[in-house]
């Protein structure tokens, strides 16, 4: 192996390792709070489940990234295999907590949601068309 063969193979590891922590550190900042407020809740056999659905939380875009089981009292958005090494993790968001926003746009676009935390704070985020009509459903009730 030359000597620049060595060197570009040492400048793509590093950035490949930089990046890894680079998306660890921003789905930390932008997911771990919600994951801290929400833990993971079993899922009932009955809840509405769609997989490789899309989210964004502010600069955190999760394109096909998260399974969705939506039941009667929660929603519950848990990483695809594939996304686990970010860092994401399952967590359970109460109905009362999450409202949609906004108004209803194309199957095809993201939709607005609002979660309420604990702590006052309050999370938007973006997320699929089903999911906001259900959401908003309950909220016109």
């Amino acid at each position: 192996m030359s000597t620049t063969s060595a060197v570009i193979l040492i400048i793509v590891i590093a950035d490949l390792c930089f990046m890894f922590f680079v998306v660890r550190a921003i789905v930390s900042s932008n997911y771990g709070p919600l994951a801290d407020d929400f833990p993971s809740d079993e899922i009932p056999p009955d809840a509405s489940y769609r997989r490789r659905q899309s989210f964004a939380f502010g600069l955190l875009n999760l394109g096909f990234s998260l399974a969705v089981a939506l039941d009667e009292r929660a929603v519950h958005p848990k990483p695809e295999p594939w996304a686990r090494w970010m860092g994401i993790r399952p967590v359970s968001i109460p109905r009362e907590t999450i409202r949609a926003i906004g108004k209803p746009r194309s199957k095809l676009m993201m939709h607005e949601f609002r979660i309420e935390r604990p702590s006052g704070s309050v999370t938007e985020l973006r997320g699929p068309g089903w999911l906001w009509e259900a959401l908003s459903r309950d909220q016109a009730d």
